[in-house]
């Protein structure tokens, strides 16, 4: 059995990484609930995604002093921002630390399609929001697809450690997440675990909790929000990631085919992902 050792502020934590459990991966930030590490998952091959190269996370602008020394730690050299300018303009990352890492912009989506208000976070909530996520999903991977491309890419030229983040960390990320898994051969039930996590980390009590908070300051609401509402958006749905594989076959004709034509990654940077990425 292998192990791996991460210093965290006044906290060593011991890991088992024989298995892809929420427990292993995630990194406990004290500003970021749903900061976690890609690695570790098996390849169709037999191989393993590599440990410490590509995060995840929802936005990092409440991290702490303490959040800060342990990402320096990790050498972190660059941050893929896949918000929108409105959503960077209100919750602005300001880097601390001596060598702050390149914070690369690659939006996903529209503005419109992110402003939020009380009354939008009660509809996303409603049981009806299934299709409309799934529609967002759809245009992530026909609209920007390129976007995607140009954070792959830069991985591909070696920039990392790298971590990749939106605002909640769940759908442009996840979305991310399930393309670079596919992209280094990991099988579709591992790609589909590693977008529920979001559930896993966001659905305790504590968390519920500071994630109406969060919630309040970017619709603008007088009160945070209802934890129920945020439950029910953060109750993950394994068919809205397979249901986006299912519109790339459709559309591109196979994944390859997206790659090729809708990242429009070359042959060289895919190999180079699988080189760096997988041991």
């Amino acid at each position: 059995m292998r192990y791996r050792a991460l210093a965290f502020p006044c906290l060593l934590l011991l890991l088992v990484v024989a298995h892809p459990l929420a427990q292993v991966r995630h990194i406990p930030l004290e500003g970021a609930a749903n900061f976690r590490d890609i690695g570790g998952y098996p390849t169709a091959d037999g191989r393993h995604v590599k440990w410490g190269l590509v995060y995840r996370s929802n936005h990092l602008v409440d991290l702490t002093a303490a959040d800060y020394t342990y990402l320096n730690n990790l050498g972190i050299k660059l941050v893929c921002d896949l918000r929108t300018d409105g959503e960077r303009h209100r919750s602005p990352t300001v880097w601390q630390g001596r060598k702050a890492p390149e914070i690369m912009t690659a939006s996903i989506l529209k503005e419109t399609d992110v402003v939020l208000t009380p009354e939008r976070l009660k509809q996303l909530a409603s049981p009806r929001a299934g299709g409309e996520l799934s529609t967002a999903y759809d245009r992530m991977v026909t609209e920007s697809p390129e976007q995607y491309g140009r954070v792959l890419r830069r991985l591909a030229h070696g920039d990392l450690p790298s971590v990749t983040h939106c605002t909640a960390g769940k759908d442009r990320t996840g979305v991310f997440s399930a393309i670079l898994l596919t992209i280094l051969n990991v099988p579709q039930k591992y790609v589909v675990e590693d977008y529920l996590l979001t559930g896993e980390y966001m659905l305790s009590e504590t968390n519920l909790k500071r994630a109406a908070v969060d919630w309040q300051k970017t619709t603008g609401g007088s009160e945070p929000a209802d934890p129920a509402v945020l439950r029910a958006i953060y109750t993950m749905h394994p068919e809205a990631i397979t249901g986006t594989f299912e519109t790339i076959n459709r559309l591109y004709g196979s994944f390859d085919a997206f790659v090729t034509n809708g990242l429009k990654l070359t042959d060289a940077e895919v190999m180079s992902l699988r080189t760096r990425l997988v041991e």
